[in-house]
């Protein structure tokens, strides 16, 4: 037989596969005639089988069956030039090399070869024709992830970089009226990318059905700590589109080895930082996106973090002789400085809200909030209690600087002060007060006094008034 075509379709309530026996459940009657085929050679066939239900279908072209009958109806089926297609995914090709054996209406597949696109996989499973459409595989995957995106994720702006091998099983099921799909299983890969971040050694569970689809015990190393991730969209076949929910978290990161990698062009940190954080947005519309989370660092062992007080710094040195009066070049900040941190934050598409922030280096104790619209229009009210204010200068210069604006410093000594930085991060506009024991070159310490302070990026902050 050659040059031959079948079609089967699935509606919601029945199909059109022909019945090899009876599926009500009742045992079969006596045969009264006996049919035994030899050897059968069908070539350049197509099979299509199309759910109208989900959608999904397959498309086998070139189709090639071989099959004799001793010591059991065996044989062995392949095609080339196949068509996945899922939903409104992108389209899959697919190419495949089967050989079975005949049990009575049941199909078992021995081994089955398929190279589709993005993936190639070794499987063997099992054909229910008298049951149709139950069956089931145990299949071993390596995939490509670039091309996963590609395919199921093609208007997402993120890009993801490896491999990785997938080893589960695939279940096609009636239960009752309704047609159940379900891949699940356990997925690893030694080097995995998100746009320029790598994930080494990511591994997890993963679960597809027809109402949606889940990631959960999945991790990865990620710069000297760990990352932990459940993600998840559903739900599938509703009228409203389904919701991407992301949920990170990192723990003990290397942020000397993070702020490396990130080029930061001013400051770069010296500490192990600790993220949660959740995301969500809805299917094709990541301009939507909301989430929140929390941030924490702590210092490297051997730093102790400055208070919101000044008492241990004026105890130090309380007659202020240690400090350089002049205009002397302040002392370079360490390569990586070490730091103390604490973010509270939620975000939505327009706007970041900060809260409960703290940074602390040795020297200097900040707190701040507010908003910014990534970046620009920004409003953060911030206090700063400073040990040494030449450190503290450079500290809020160089974080400035990476954001992309490199500014200098203003030698000045110990100071408390009050601000509200504005306008974009990038050439912001600050504004407050600050009251130190001196603030003049002198030699012997003076009372406290207030400055005004008003300063730009483009001109080293400056006192307005004294």
């Amino acid at each position: 037989m050659s040059d031959w075509q079948m079609l089967v379709e699935k509606w919601e309530n029945g199909h059109n596969f022909p019945r090899f026996n009876h599926d009500d459940g009742k045992p079969p009657g006596p045969r009264r005639v006996t049919t035994t085929l030899k050897y059968l050679r069908a070539s350049r066939g197509q099979f299509a089988f199309e759910d109208h239900e989900t959608p999904w279908g397959v498309v086998c072209r070139n189709l090639d069956i071989n099959m004799g009958n001793l010591p059991k109806y065996h044989g062995t089926a392949s095609f080339t030039g196949g068509t996945v297609s899922i939903q409104d995914f992108v389209p899959m090709y697919a190419n495949m090399k089967a050989q079975f054996v005949l049990d009575g209406s049941r199909i078992h597949l021995e081994r089955i070869e398929m190279d589709t696109d993005g993936a190639t996989t070794v499987a063997t499973g099992d054909v229910d024709m008298g049951h149709w459409p139950n069956q089931g595989y145990q299949v071993k995957s390596r995939v490509n992830f670039p091309r996963m995106r590609e395919l199921f994720f093609k208007d997402e702006p993120w890009r993801i970089s490896g491999a990785g091998d997938f080893t589960g099983s695939f279940r096609l099921f009636k239960q009752g009226n309704d047609t159940n799909r379900e891949l699940t299983g356990v997925f690893a890969s030694e080097l995995a990318g998100l746009n320029d971040y790598r994930f080494p050694g990511l591994y997890g569970s993963l679960r597809w059905t027809q109402h949606g689809f889940d990631v959960w015990d999945a991790g990865s190393q990620f710069y000297g700590g760990d990352a932990k991730f459940v993600y998840g969209i559903k739900p599938f076949g509703q009228k409203t589109k389904p919701t991407h929910r992301f949920d990170a978290t990192l723990t003990d990161v290397d942020l000397t080895r993070f702020t490396d990698f990130e080029q930061f062009p001013g400051l770069r940190f010296a500490g192990s930082a600790s993220l949660h954080n959740v995301l969500e947005w809805p299917s094709g519309r990541f301009r939507e996106h909301r989430g929140e989370g929390r941030l924490t660092i702590t210092p490297p062992p051997g730093v102790t973090a400055m208070t919101a007080s000044l008492a241990a710094a004026r105890s130090a040195d309380a007659g202020h002789a240690r400090h350089e009066w002049g205009p002397f070049a302040p002392q370079p900040l360490a390569a990586h400085l070490p730091i103390a941190a604490e973010l509270t934050y939620r975000y939505g598409p327009d706007e970041v809200t900060l809260e409960q922030g703290r940074f602390v280096t040795e020297k200097t104790h900040v707190t701040f909030g507010g908003t910014t619209e990534y970046g620009a229009k920004s409003r953060l009210p911030f206090h700063v209690t400073s040990g040494d204010w030449q450190e503290s200068d450079q500290v809020l210069a160089g974080i400035i600087s990476d954001f992309g604006s490199p500014t200098g410093a203003v030698p000045l000594p110990q100071v408390v002060s009050h601000a509200r930085m504005s306008s974009p991060l990038k050439f912001p506009s600050t504004r407050g007060r600050l009251k130190s024991p001196v603030i003049t070159p002198s030699n012997s310490p003076r009372p406290p006094k207030a400055t005004a302070l008003v300063g730009d990026p483009k001109s080293e902050m400056m006192p307005a008034s004294t």
